[in-house]
C-alpha cells in the first residue's frame, strides 16, 4: 500500500510546522539565492509556419504591421461622365453671365478733344499752302483727328476728322495740285459717281457718291487748292461742315519753323 502523499511543510511564525498548499509559492529560506527562472522554448512543431512561430514567440513582421496599420487603398470613385461636365459648364457660364450683367458698363469711350488750331499751326510748315481751321460748328460736332500726311501720288494733304451729331464720320481733305487718283482715293476709290451739285456758302460744290460704300463727297477747286468734304454722313451734314470750311481761317506756320 502506497504511503499517502505528504504535502510540503513550512515553518510558521510561531515555530509550528505548517503544510504548504500547492497553489502557494514556496518561499526560499533566508540566506539562500533565488535560482534564475529557466526559460523553456518549445521546439516548433513539424509543419508549423513562420507566421505561427512568430506569433508564438511574439515577433511581429514590420511590413505586415504597416499593411495592417494603413489598410488597403480605398477603391477609386466612378469617373465623371460627359453629362456631368456639361452640367458643370452650364453652372460656370451662368455665374459668368450674372457677374457680367451686374457690372456697370460705360456708355462709350470718351476720346480727348482734338485741338484743330494747334494741329494746323504744327502742320503749316509741312504744307505748300496755309491749312484752314473750320469756323465754329453747331453743338454735337466733335473733332477726332487733325494732321498733315503724304497721300496718293505723293500729294501732301491737310486732314481733319469729325464725328457728326448723328454719329457719322465726316472729314476735310485739302491739297494743292491734287491728281485724279488722289481724288479717287479720298472719295472711296475707284469710281465715285457724279450725283449733281449744290450751292453751299454761296459757292457751287460738286456732289460725288459711292453707293456700295455709302460714301458722300462735296468737292470744290479754287486757287489751285482742292477741298473735299467727305464721309459716311449725308449731304446735309456735309454741307454744314463745308460751310464752316469756307468761313474758316487759314493758319500760317509758326515763326522759325
Amino acid at each position: 500500500m502506497a504511503a499517502p502523499s505528504q504535502m510540503p511543510a513550512g515553518i510558521g511564525d510561531d515555530g509550528d510546522v505548517e503544510p504548504v498548499r500547492p497553489d502557494q509559492p514556496v518561499q526560499p529560506e533566508p540566506g539562500t539565492a533565488t535560482p534564475p527562472a529557466a526559460t523553456a522554448t518549445a521546439p516548433a512543431a513539424s509543419g508549423a509556419t513562420a507566421a505561427d512561430a512568430a506569433t508564438a514567440t511574439g515577433a511581429v513582421d514590420p511590413a505586415a504591421g504597416a499593411s495592417e496599420e494603413h489598410g488597403a487603398p480605398p477603391p477609386r470613385g466612378r469617373g465623371r461622365t460627359p453629362l456631368d461636365m456639361v452640367r458643370s459648364m452650364v453652372v460656370i457660364l451662368a455665374l459668368v453671365f450674372v457677374v457680367v450683367w451686374l457690372l456697370p458698363r460705360p456708355n462709350g469711350i470718351e476720346q480727348p478733344p482734338v485741338d484743330v488750331r494747334s494741329a494746323a499751326t504744327a502742320a503749316a510748315s509741312t504744307l505748300p499752302f496755309e491749312p484752314v481751321v473750320p469756323a465754329a460748328l453747331p453743338q454735337g460736332w466733335k473733332p477726332t483727328s487733325a494732321y498733315s500726311r503724304r497721300s496718293t501720288d505723293d500729294v501732301i494733304t491737310w486732314h481733319i476728322g469729325y464725328l457728326t451729331p448723328e454719329g457719322k464720320y465726316a472729314g476735310v481733305e485739302m491739297a494743292a495740285d491734287a491728281t485724279p487718283k488722289w481724288v479717287q482715293a479720298q472719295t472711296a476709290a475707284p469710281r465715285p459717281t457724279d450725283a449733281g451739285s449744290r450751292t453751299v456758302g454761296g459757292v457751287e460744290w460738286e456732289e460725288l457718291y459711292r453707293q456700295d460704300r455709302n460714301r458722300s463727297t462735296l468737292k470744290r477747286e479754287a486757287d489751285g487748292i482742292t477741298t473735299l468734304v467727305t464721309g459716311g454722313a449725308g449731304f446735309d451734314e456735309l454741307s454744314v461742315l463745308a460751310e464752316a470750311v469756307l468761313a474758316g481761317e487759314p493758319v500760317a506756320a509758326a515763326p522759325g519753323t
